[in-house]
């Protein structure tokens, strides 16, 4: 005769299996986690890296303007009159400049001398107080930007005066 199998041997094996199924499954689910969390870690790195290089190109950008003879004084002393000589280039500045400062940046800078905003041209100048180069007003392109406090040499009155220099790049 022979002998037959018992129920409880069948149960035991198909139990060993689900273990294992269950097993592998659960690794599986661990191992997919663990990628999601450092493709998620990867890429969030490159985001701060990409933002900690456009903040250096900011800076950049401002630290050579408060030094650039054709916009300031003095050291870090803006000049009213070369400010408006360069404003009136226009774009034309934009493409000259673009050897230095790279592509798609763009400088704003205001005195605190009135509430109205006056932007300066040989027109207005001297009774004028903001200055725009190398800004597209229709332009909505994402930026970043830092605004500075700078002081600017009034020619006509021989006063310097407190503003504001934002300097920034388009993304």
């Amino acid at each position: 005769m022979s002998k037959r199998p018992k129920p409880s041997d069948g149960r035991k094996g198909q139990a060993s299996i689900m273990e294992y199924i269950m097993l592998t499954f659960f690794i599986l689910v661990v191992i997919l986690g663990l990628l999601f969390f450092l493709s998620w870690w990867q890429f969030s790195q490159l985001g701060m890296e990409e933002h900690k290089i456009n903040t250096e190109k900011v800076f950049f950008t401002a630290r050579y303007v408060s030094s650039s003879p054709y916009f300031v004084k003095e050291n870090s002393v803006f000049d009213d009159a070369k400010l408006t000589a360069a404003m009136n280039m226009g774009k034309n500045l934009c493409t000259r400049m673009e050897s230095v400062f790279g592509y798609n940046w763009f400088i704003r800078i205001k005195v605190f001398d009135g509430d109205v905003e006056i932007p300066c041209s040989w027109s207005s100048y001297p009774d004028c107080n903001s200055w725009e180069f190398c800004t597209d007003t229709k332009d909505d392109r994402k930026s970043t930007s830092r605004i500075l406090p700078v002081n600017i040499y009034r020619k006509i009155s021989e006063q310097n005066g407190v503003g504001t220099m934002e300097v920034g790049i388009y993304i």
